[in-house]
Formats: structure tokens, C-alpha cells, sequence
């Protein structure tokens, strides 16, 4: 009786166990999804001539795909140090132009399906937009023509955007872009040792100060040498009729 009695307990668990490993994402009824994925009102943007309106959609919230990359936390960044792109913040999943006096929208086209752009950015004489398109093999600049809408990709540079500002400014001919790209030979990011060296050690001198609380600071010189390494960049000049070349400011 006693042996039967184990041999219950122990296959009495089993069920449970499989049944938590075979628990997969749900969804659920379609009337809660259409309400969560319900797309939020585009952002305007107006062109500098104040003619067009460039429309920025963004998603209704982060995917689980989006929030499920590899990530860095280091002096308040959160980035992606395999692509050297931003994790948490938001992005445009189609981009339009609507004329202020009226008329049909006119779709940006050109950039593949299901990309994720940020920092769309109108040149100074209003011709052109500029952006950057998130892939999976790093962060491209692209540009579109305000009048087609027709948009591809500018040289073939891959963009540093860890930091959370835009990566790239228009030159004053509307014709140039400066951007702030990935260095060639870049290696991977160092691996951070898990088991410190000693103790982190703390000094007061008995007085009282205000000390504000920042979250993801660096901990260590490791820490230091991954910020370093990962948000190294360089600027480049680029046109849509020349070759990208490394940029230097004048004085």
C-alpha cells in the first residue's frame, strides 16, 4: 500500500508539469483584439514650406518580437548591441503626404514590408523626406521623394542609432546627409565578466546631499568599455548622387 501510495505522488505531478511546459501566447476573443490593436490617430508633421503634411503611423503598442531582442542597458540606454539600434521606443509603420490645400494622400513606398522607421525628417526646401528603416542586419538611411513618394535607400551605410536622438541632419542644399554610421570593422560588444572582482564600495562623509536615482547607470569599468565600444560612431556625407564619404567639421 505504502508503494503504491509513493508511486501515485510521484506520477501525480506529471500532468501539471507538461501542461506548463505546452502554455503558449493566447489570443484573445477578437473584440479585445480590435480594441488593443486599434491603430492610435498619425502624427502630422508639416514641410517646411507649409504645403504637405507627412503622416507618421505608429503601432497601437511594441510587439513581443520588439521587446524580446537582445538588449544593453548602460547610462540610461537601452539598445540593441548586435544592430545598434534602439529596443523601447516607438516607430513609424507607414508614412504618407496629404496636401494642405487638398487631395489625395500619397503613400511613401519603396521600403520592404513590415519595416519599422524612426526620425522621418523633412529636407530644408521641403523635397524630401529622410529616415531611418530598422532591419535585421542593422539600421539603413533611407530618403523619399516629396513629390512621388518613391522612397530607397541611401548608400549603403549602416546607421548607429543606440542613442535615442536622430542619427543623421540634412545639409543646407537639401541634397546631402550627414549621419552618424557604424565604424568599419566594428567588432562585438566585450563580454562583461558576471563575478566581480571585489566588492562595490560606497564612501560617506557623514553629510547630507541630494542625490538623484538613474536607472541603468554604469556599474563598472566593463559597463564603461561596453558603452564605449557600442556607441562608437562615425559621420559620413552622403548624397543621392555620391559616393558616401567620412565627414569632418570645418574649424
Amino acid at each position: 500500500m505504502r508503494r503504491l501510495f509513493a508511486a501515485a505522488l510521484l506520477l501525480a505531478p506529471l500532468p501539471l508539469f507538461s501542461q506548463a511546459t505546452e502554455t503558449k501566447y493566447r489570443t484573445p476573443p477578437q473584440a479585445i483584439v480590435d480594441v488593443v490593436d486599434a491603430l492610435p490617430t498619425p502624427f502630422a508633421v508639416p514641410s517646411p514650406d507649409g504645403k504637405t503634411l507627412l503622416m507618421l503611423q505608429t503601432p497601437a503598442l511594441l510587439t513581443i518580437a520588439d521587446l524580446s531582442q537582445p538588449e544593453l542597458k548602460l547610462a540610461g540606454v537601452r539598445f540593441n548591441p548586435e544592430t545598434h539600434d534602439q529596443t523601447r521606443s516607438n516607430y513609424y509603420t507607414s508614412l504618407s503626404l496629404v496636401p494642405v490645400a487638398g487631395g489625395a494622400a500619397r503613400a511613401v513606398s519603396g521600403a520592404p514590408a513590415g519595416t519599422r522607421m524612426r526620425y522621418a525628417t523633412w529636407s530644408p526646401d521641403s523635397s524630401k523626406i529622410a529616415f531611418t528603416l530598422s532591419t535585421q542586419a542593422g539600421v539603413e538611411l533611407w530618403a523619399a521623394d516629396a513629390a512621388t513618394g518613391a522612397a530607397r535607400r541611401v548608400g549603403n551605410l549602416i546607421i548607429n542609432q543606440s542613442l535615442p536622438r536622430r542619427p543623421f541632419e540634412w545639409m543646407s542644399d537639401s541634397k546631402s546627409l550627414v549621419a552618424r554610421v557604424v565604424p568599419a570593422g566594428h567588432g562585438a560588444p566585450p563580454n562583461t565578466p558576471r563575478m566581480p572582482a571585489g566588492p562595490a564600495v560606497q564612501e560617506s562623509r557623514a553629510r547630507k546631499a541630494a542625490a538623484r536615482t538613474y536607472e541603468d547607470m554604469l556599474r563598472d569599468e566593463a559597463d564603461a568599455r561596453s558603452s564605449s565600444i557600442t556607441c562608437s560612431r562615425r559621420w559620413c556625407a552622403s548624397s543621392s548622387t555620391a559616393r558616401p564619404r567620412p565627414w569632418r567639421r570645418r574649424g
